[in-house]
């Protein structure tokens, strides 16, 4: 759990010019990463891929990831949820830090 917990300092890191507290944003981050680290899991799981740029590109274009990042939005800040979800699908250093962590939970 160290290592998720490292990622999510490293989300808020980035987070410039945030309006939430550093502690309630680690908070929403980190609800958001155990949220979608096992969906994601289940989809890196069912691949017969090791590169991590390959599963990192065919993870941003599943369909439940998306509809998991969807449901997010009715629980925790749309804000929050777009920083990390524009990271993961925009940014190859944390798509692929988050695929290593999915990597564990399988």
């Amino acid at each position: 759990m160290q290592s998720i917990q490292n990622l999510v300092d490293e989300f808020v890191n980035g987070y410039i010019q945030s309006k939430y507290d550093e502690k309630y944003l680690k908070e929403k981050i980190n609800e958001i990463l155990k949220f979608i680290l096992p969906n994601i899991a289940t989809v890196v799981k069912n691949k017969d891929e090791k590169d991590l740029i390959k599963l990192w590109n065919a993870v941003k274009e599943d369909e439940k990831i998306r509809n998991s990042f969807k449901e997010l939005f009715e629980k925790i800040e749309r804000s929050i949820v777009i920083y990390v979800v524009s990271k993961f699908e925009n940014n190859q250093y944390f798509g692929n830090r988050i695929i290593e962590e999915a990597l564990k939970w399988t």
